[in-house]
């Protein structure tokens, strides 16, 4: 008897989860992307989940650079496109904005929540290329006054 219950233990334990058991809308991709740099300010932000959401408690809320709130109106989840989210925003210029949501999975309610960050406008050069332009620069005005001041010796 105590074998036939230790095997049924053992069975259950290494049986998959019922399919819904894992149903929780999870961030699968976004446009713009996730750490995207874009030249130009979007006026949508929109999020695709990995499970159907729940139209009426999905909640996308976009951030702008000084963390004014941009969102311009509710998120819309349609019936044609149930695992995606989208925001209308009020562009706010150049800098970090933050995405974050707050999605209810359609089928079991669960929640998931989390952000992420683009940024807009030119990309800043890394600061190991302005040293090296710094030295470029330094170095051509020591070799201009060099040969200035070897000109001035030779011309006196």
């Amino acid at each position: 008897m105590a074998a036939l219950f230790l095997a049924v233990i053992m069975v259950l334990s290494f049986a998959p989860a019922a399919p819904g058991a894992w149903a929780h809308a999870h961030y699968a991709a976004s446009n713009p992307d996730s750490g995207a740099r874009v030249s130009t300010a979007p006026s949508t932000v929109v999020v695709t989940f990995d499970d159907d959401l729940d139209p009426n408690g999905t909640v996308l809320t976009v951030l702008g650079p000084r963390s004014q709130n941009l969102t311009a109106g509710k998120t819309t989840v349609t019936v044609e496109a149930p695992r995606v989210a989208a925001v209308n925003i009020t562009p706010a210029g150049s800098g970090t904005y933050t995405v974050k949501w707050h999605a209810i999975a359609d089928d079991d309610k669960a929640i998931t929540e989390g952000t992420f960050t683009f940024s807009v406008g030119a990309a800043f050069p890394p600061a190991w290329l302005l040293a090296l332009i710094a030295v470029v620069l330094v170095a051509v005005v020591a070799a201009g006054l060099f040969l200035w001041s070897r000109r001035r010796r030779e011309a006196a």
